[in-house]
């Protein structure tokens, strides 16, 4: 009985933090209006529109990119289809950038 407990005690630790478990998965992120669009390539990494590649952070919230040509942009999620915003300084989110998976991530010229 009281492994039973014990297994259902960690499996619920485990659904109560589905976000910060998953990775951003890889795709253009169609931002309206131009202003920060940028593809994931893979765990981590991003793709900034000018070709420009670097590093991102991401909390199961929001995404940071840590280094590169759009260094210091934060991204919040807000949606379930994996659509974030773009974070401004005052908290506000603007601009959606929902998640394209026609367009080649690796290709910018052609987003």
């Amino acid at each position: 009985m009281k492994k039973m407990w014990f297994a259902a005690l960690a499996l619920g630790g485990l659904a109560s933090a589905p976000a910060m478990a998953q990775s951003v998965p890889v795709g253009v992120y169609d931002c309206f209006g131009d202003i920060g669009k940028f593809s994931v390539v893979g765990p981590g990494t991003y793709m900034a529109r000018n070709g420009g590649t670097g590093h991102f952070s991401f909390d199961g919230h929001t995404l940071t990119m840590t280094d590169g040509t759009s260094e210091g942009l934060s991204y919040r999620l807000v949606g379930p289809n994996w659509d974030f915003g773009l974070l401004r300084d005052n908290g506000s989110v603007s601009n959606t950038c929902p998640r394209s998976t026609t367009k080649d991530p690796r290709d910018p010229a052609h987003w």
